[in-house]
């Protein structure tokens, strides 16, 4: 895969080229006001949409450079994790971090707004409550199942704008 990434804090930005070592390209702009041309990837993936000023603009704005489809990662207001947030001990601290959260249903919407019905699907990962997340414990077959149904803390919302086509699959391919 060729790799283009963006963001408009130019700390982060230096932080992701460090981290990968020359092997993606980065942009820094806005995320509603890409530089390049109309359908200039194949994909587009937004991570994070929970904490966007205006999701409509950038969601639009990734439609516009993405031909085949996007995809929207966010944490998951349905898991037992946001559940596990909002009932813990030190709930005052963690406070922030719990509202961020979005339901599917939201998110959906969202997409259905912005691109017009497309046909979609659903993954998730991370089925168990945070505590269970530790590598190697019992739980690591729980939270490695990735179901069709959104119910693991971090979600993902697949809209593709054209149908697919058959080919080789990416398993075999690599």
């Amino acid at each position: 895969f060729d790799v283009t990434g963006q963001d408009h804090d130019p700390e982060y930005a230096m932080r992701a080229r460090a981290r990968m070592k020359n092997r993606a390209g980065f942009m820094l702009c806005a995320p509603d006001h890409l530089p390049v041309d109309d359908c200039t990837f194949d994909y587009g993936v937004a991570t994070d949409i929970e904490f966007w000023d205006d999701p409509e603009a950038v969601l639009r704005e990734l439609a516009r450079v993405s031909c085949r489809g996007v995809v929207l990662l966010f944490s998951n207001a349905w898991s037992l994790a946001r559940l596990e947030c909002l009932t813990r001990k030190e709930r005052a601290r963690a406070a922030p971090m719990c509202a961020a959260w979005l339901s599917p249903r939201k998110v959906r919407r969202l997409a259905r707004q912005t691109f017009e019905c497309k046909a979609a699907s659903w993954g998730s990962i991370l089925l168990g409550p945070g505590f269970t997340w530790r590598h190697k414990s019992w739980h690591e077959r729980l939270n490695t199942l990735m179901p069709a149904l959104p119910l693991g803390a971090f979600a993902a919302l697949r809209v593709d704008f054209q149908p697919l086509r058959a080919g080789t699959p990416l398993v075999l391919r690599a």
